[in-house]
């Protein structure tokens, strides 16, 4: 999904929503007036009419037993999945694809343990629906868990333990992303196959397949 920077969607900036969005995606339970508020940043008079809207686009629905409790729909999280940008011409997503593609075949041969090795490469979204202008390319990535790095605790902090075990993942993502956030969007694996999206493996095989 890709959202236009220059236009409100239901009166709030779209990055706002977004980060909404993500917030209570996260939170993987129901939520009420009040969660919005919190994550949305707005009083409850400027918050009610926003959600009203969402509610009724289909973002969320009221739960069956509490009517003041809302439950996220698969909309809500391609929200959470959203991307701010003008636009992408398919030729140009086209190329960039392929640069994808290249740079993970690189990521693979190499020996450069900063990274991890990539197993599947999924595309979805507007690439799919042979649109002339796509919001951005949203890819879904999948590493391959057998490179996983195993990192000696002794000596570091839980936090610091996390921050370093995980960075050769952030690097490869990162990396994939050919410095052009604004134009590639990566998602984890497993979040295209949580929101039960169509999609197309472009590079590997997809984990368990």
């Amino acid at each position: 999904m890709k959202l236009d920077p220059d236009k409100l969607m239901f009166g709030v900036a779209p990055s706002i929503l977004i980060d909404c969005a993500v917030q209570l995606h996260e939170r993987e339970s129901d939520f009420d007036l009040d969660d919005f508020c919190r994550a949305l940043g707005a009083p409850v008079e400027e918050a009610r009419p926003v959600l009203e809207k969402l509610v009724n686009a289909g973002f969320a629905k009221p739960h069956k037993a509490d009517a003041c409790r809302f439950h996220p729909t698969k909309k809500w999280g391609q929200l959470a999945l959203a991307n701010v940008s003008r636009g992408l011409a398919r030729a140009d997503a086209e190329a960039l694809l392929e640069k994808i593609i290249v740079k993970a075949c690189a990521i693979n041969s190499s020996e450069d343990d900063r990274f991890r090795k990539i197993s599947c490469i999924v595309i979805f979204g507007s690439f799919l629906r042979k649109v002339p202008v796509l919001g951005d390319l949203d890819i879904g990535v999948a590493l391959d868990p057998r490179d996983e790095r195993r990192l000696d605790p002794a000596g570091l902090s839980l936090a610091e333990w996390f921050r370093k075990g995980s960075a050769p993942d952030r690097r490869t993502r990162s990396a994939l992303r050919l410095r052009k956030p604004q134009y590639i969007s990566i998602h984890k694996y497993d979040e295209v196959i949580e929101l039960k999206t169509p999609y197309r493996v472009i590079f590997g095989r997809e984990p368990g397949k």
